[in-house]
């Protein structure tokens, strides 16, 4: 089969030339009709003549010519990066770059042959490193990265005040490759972002603290009001007058209690809780709350059923902060339940986990204000009729995942709510000794704080 030629007669004659005249061993290319390309090696014979060799290269081409497209679409794609790219050997001299790597250092063609290395490169860089006190070290930890064979991020300033995100990435031949990324924009956003977050912080720490020392300044009259109205209830009075001096006590407490949440959620907010955790009676604990709500829920015209075992036994936690978990729970089951309601609240104790349930039978929350009723003054349409501050479940939240339980809620609209509480018995205190059950067990007293 004969190579496609326009001029078959010329190409005759050259051939039949290269017999009587060819003289040095010579090879070209035959393209055959049917797409084949072979290699030809024409060589002169010692006896006169010549003798031919063909070899098939079709597939060589085929895969030079792809590999060629290849180079040429990398290189494309490499020279229009917004990145800074170049590629080191494993004797550190510059094998290829791109345009803005050029741009970003100020190279010149020059500067980037082959044969350059990368110390070289560096000493053209220094101008944009004047302001660093030490460049011979920062020129040899630039250099110690051709020796890195992980990936090695990180930022470097220079001293026009550009930002500069680098990455370099060992390659498989004992190369390495460098990209460089201005990132001086995002770097201002983070640090104004930084900036106006310590901000915030200072500022919600300031309104934390303010909040903290009004309380503290409105506690003490507050404390001196209660105190009076409980002894004028305590003396003769008429009937107008008990009443009167009855809603004074009352109003004073409500305000003492909306204080001390204000406060403690000034503490939660600054991250300054900590817990006094100590071993208590849980039976003796459960009491004194009932002994808090038990006039509201005969006044209320409520039921009030408790169950428990005949020994709760003992826990290990603030004793103080869980009492005002059950008893905001109880206010909010108080305050949300028509008369003639049910109120129960429910204790039961595992090995490891203490449960408290506080369920009612009262107007019940929306599955909407289910999602949001553990947040810091979130309130419901009933929760604002009712004057309450929207900081009772919020607390309550608080106060028992710092002891590291859980909060759960279920309520139906119309049929009631039901909230459950769970927290670790603190099980590595010693038991009370059976001789003294009054006694608390022994072990110190401990704290743990948020923050």
């Amino acid at each position: 089969m004969l190579p496609e030629v326009a001029d078959f007669p010329a190409f005759k004659d050259q051939e039949v030339k290269k017999f009587t005249h060819l003289i040095d061993r010579t090879e070209d290319l035959l393209h055959l009709p049917d797409g084949m390309t072979l290699l030809r090696t024409l060589s002169p014979h010692p006896m006169g003549g010549m003798m031919a060799t063909y070899e098939d290269v079709t597939d060589i081409l085929v895969l030079e010519s792809s590999f060629k497209t290849l180079l040429a679409v990398q290189r494309e794609t490499l020279d229009h990066l917004n990145e800074a790219v170049a590629v080191f050997g494993d004797d550190g001299r510059l094998k290829l770059s791109n345009p803005a790597y050029a741009s970003l250092w100020n190279l010149k063609p020059d500067d980037l042959t082959d044969a350059t290395h990368l110390t070289e490169i560096l000493d053209k860089q220094k101008p944009f490193f004047s302001s660093v006190p030490d460049w011979p070290a920062l020129k040899r930890d630039l250099t110690n990265l051709l020796s890195a064979r992980a990936p090695t991020r990180g930022r470097i300033e220079r001293s026009d005040g550009v930002m500069l995100s680098y990455l370099c990435f060992p390659l498989s031949d004992g190369g390495v490759l460098l990209a460089y990324e201005d990132v001086s924009n995002t770097a201002r956003v983070e640090l104004a972002l930084h900036e106006r977050n310590d901000a915030l912080r200072a500022a919600n720490r300031l309104k934390s603290e303010f909040i903290s020392n009004v309380s503290n300044e409105l506690s003490r009259p507050l404390s001196t009001l209660s105190h009076g109205a409980q002894a004028l209830l305590s003396g003769e009075l008429t009937a107008p007058q008990r009443a009167q001096a009855t809603d004074l006590a009352h109003a004073a407490q409500r305000l003492e209690r909306l204080i001390h949440d204000i406060a403690d959620l000034a503490s939660v907010e600054a991250g300054s809780v900590a817990l006094e955790l100590d071993a208590f009676d849980i039976s003796a604990m459960i009491e004194e709350v009932l002994s808090l709500v038990r006039e509201r829920v005969q006044d209320r015209g409520l039921n009030l059923v408790v169950e428990r075992p005949a020994e709760s036994g003992w826990m290990v936690a603030d004793e103080k902060r869980l009492k005002r978990v059950l008893y905001n729970l109880m206010d909010n089951s108080i305050k949300f339940t028509p008369e003639d309601g049910k109120i129960t609240l429910s204790v039961a104790k595992f090995e490891d986990r203490v449960e408290f349930v506080v369920a009612d039978t009262g107007i019940g929350i929306s599955a909407k204000d289910c999602a949001r009723v553990f947040n810091s003054f979130a309130q419901t349409v009933a929760g604002i009729e009712a004057g309450g501050s929207g900081l009772g479940l919020s607390l309550v939240k608080t106060f028992v995942e710092l002891h590291g339980g859980t909060v759960t809620l279920d309520s139906t609209p119309h049929k009631g709510t039901t909230v459950t509480c769970r927290l670790p018995t603190g099980g590595d205190r010693p038991a009370p000794s059976p001789t003294n059950s009054g006694a608390k067990p022994a072990g110190k007293k401990t704290s743990r704080k948020k923050g």
